[in-house]
């Protein structure tokens, strides 16, 4: 898959982009890209993974907003906390702060 200005744009270099808790969300998504896709971003925002390709890809969505359910850091169940920047985290991980 390419990045913007057609350079690729990896797998694990997209997954670098966000918490390790959300590394399968991203390769989910991945997966479900067409060939010739292009990723111009992944982050997290608000607390919810956010993916911006091209084509735009519906069952991409469902991903992102499953992503409020698993906690950034280590992928067990979470949910969206505030405290300056909204994270989606698990409880134990929350408490490390």
């Amino acid at each position: 898959h390419y990045g913007p200005y057609g350079h690729p744009f990896p797998l694990d270099e997209a997954q670098g982009c966000v918490g390790p808790g959300w590394a399968a969300l991203v390769a989910e998504a991945y997966d479900l890209l067409p060939d010739g896709s292009t990723v111009q971003q992944v982050k997290e925002k608000y607390g919810e993974l956010r993916f911006y390709c091209s084509p735009d890809v519906v069952a991409i969505a469902e991903i992102e907003e499953r992503s409020l359910t698993v906690c950034e850091d280590c992928g067990a169940p979470g949910q969206p906390r505030a405290g300056g920047w909204i994270r989606t985290l698990c409880d134990g991980c929350a408490q490390c702060g």
